[in-house]
């Protein structure tokens, strides 16, 4: 008999520590009600209510369950327990936030949600399930907001959570449109005994990529072994949402709980052309295995032609030095890339996009709109918002428009709409219509 994965949903999942209920969703692998004897690992993973989506297949799910399926059958990890936590969403506090909110009329409860997760919902999963407790078989996985939770609470607790899966961190703190790196546990002072995974879209938005980036740097500068202890993956056309996050995590998965197979080939991803003064370039070698596994690499060893026009530092970053071309060869695990890179006089670090929104009346009275990679537009007309960026050069963006915490933009009939992109290769203007907004009831206090 053809033994068949099994979803369990828990619709109202009880906190003390939190004093609500939520929506606990759990996987079960093939051979789990078969093999009565055999103890499983477990992957914990925030905003579970949208990484299952067992019943109606729709855009807002990363279908998790189907991926550890493929996975599990082809023998490219073992088997393991998922289990999914549905976020709340309460008007005035936020869990996902230790300890700096976005919003600043908004609390962080994220020392409570952590609380909830360690002494409530884990011995729960626990005593109910044949699990392997241990640190070494216990991950947590949060995208976005969701990851700076699982930093947070991974690097507190690596006792408890041994593998980490930090996909598009929100190491972001927006505070009266200023932009910068939050505060984060430990600083990296201390190096933990702590598997990590990391990732960031390229199309994310103009302060993720290099915050992401700089994390992950830092993590290698305290000490953990790159490729063995850490990984980053920069995808090149990762956007910020849930569709983007479904195709990539499988690589977690296979690099917590599987065999991530040999090397099958390099490309240097990012552009080729580099000014004198202006616009700082890394290179991003993005490696390929046989299981399917992507990685990039970001501490290798580069080969420059003409060392007179260029030089690389280990971390990827192209110091130009004359006007002039050269080939750049990169080698690792027994494979190379090699690419022609051109230096010229001036290359501007930023480029100016205007933006011009039309909304439809039945907008609600908002000062600001949000693009959700993290940039607001000002109210100037009744029914139009506008706003002007200094973006980086080249930074992709795919996005839809937004009136607040997940309050999209939707298709006229009110079905979803595909995101929006542009990428900022030179100064923009860029003009655009919503058309409809997803209704009210998202504004519950439970985020469907």
């Amino acid at each position: 008999m053809d033994l068949k994965s099994k979803v369990i949903i828990n619709e109202n999942f009880y906190s003390t520590v939190l004093e609500n209920s939520r929506k606990i969703v759990i996987y079960l692998p093939r051979s789990y009600e078969k093999v009565l004897n055999k103890r499983f690992p477990t992957v914990y993973i925030h905003a579970g209510q949208r990484i299952f989506d067992p019943i109606k297949e729709n855009e807002e799910s990363w279908k998790v369950h189907k991926v550890a399926d493929k996975l599990i059958k082809e023998k490219k990890i073992e088997e393991v327990i998922i289990i999914g936590i549905a976020h709340k969403r309460i008007t005035d506090t936020n869990e996902f936030c230790h300890f700096i909110s976005p919003d600043k009329h908004v609390r962080c409860s994220g020392l409570l949600y952590e609380k909830f997760i360690i002494n409530e919902l884990k011995p729960y999963i626990d005593s109910h399930y044949r699990t392997l407790p241990d640190c070494d078989n216990t991950a947590l996985i949060g995208s976005s907001a969701g990851g700076l939770s699982t930093y947070h609470i991974g690097f507190r607790n690596p006792d408890i959570f041994g593998k980490i899966g930090l996909m598009s961190p929100f190491f972001v703190k927006v505070n009266d449109n200023d932009h910068s790196e939050t505060k984060l546990y430990n600083e990296f002072g201390k190096k933990e005994n702590l598997n990590i995974w990391i990732d960031i879209g390229g199309a994310e938005g103009m302060f993720l990529v290099r915050h992401v980036r700089n994390v992950a740097d830092n993590l290698v500068k305290a000490g953990y072994k790159y490729g063995e202890e850490l990984v980053y993956y920069q995808d090149p056309n990762g956007a910020h949402f849930e569709k983007d996050w479904g195709e990539r995590v499988h690589l977690p998965l296979l690099y917590f709980f599987g065999d991530i197979g040999h090397p099958q080939s390099i490309i240097l991803d990012g552009r080729n052309i580099v000014g004198l003064k202006g616009i700082e370039v890394k290179v991003n070698p993005i490696i390929t295995y046989d299981s399917g596994f992507i990685m990039s690499h970001i501490d290798g060893e580069y080969i420059v032609s003409r060392p007179n026009i260029l030089e690389i530092r280990r971390d990827g970053t192209i110091i130009p030095k004359n006007e002039g071309t050269s080939l750049v060869t990169f080698i690792s695990k027994g494979l190379k890339a090699t690419k022609e890179y051109k230096v010229i006089k001036e290359l501007s670090e930023c480029v100016n996009v205007s933006m011009t929104v039309n909304v439809p009346e039945n907008t609600p009275e908002n000062d600001h709109i949000y693009i959700s990679t993290g940039m607001i537009l000002n109210k100037v007309d009744n029914y139009q918002y506008e706003g002007n960026f200094k973006l980086p050069r080249d930074l992709a963006c795919e996005f839809k428009f937004s009136r607040g915490f997940r309050l999209f933009e939707v298709k006229r009939d009110g079905s979803p709409m595909n995101n929006r992109k542009f990428k900022a290769t030179k100064d923009l203007k860029l003009n655009y219509t919503v058309e409809n907004w997803i209704d009210n009831q998202i504004e519950r206090e439970e985020d469907v």
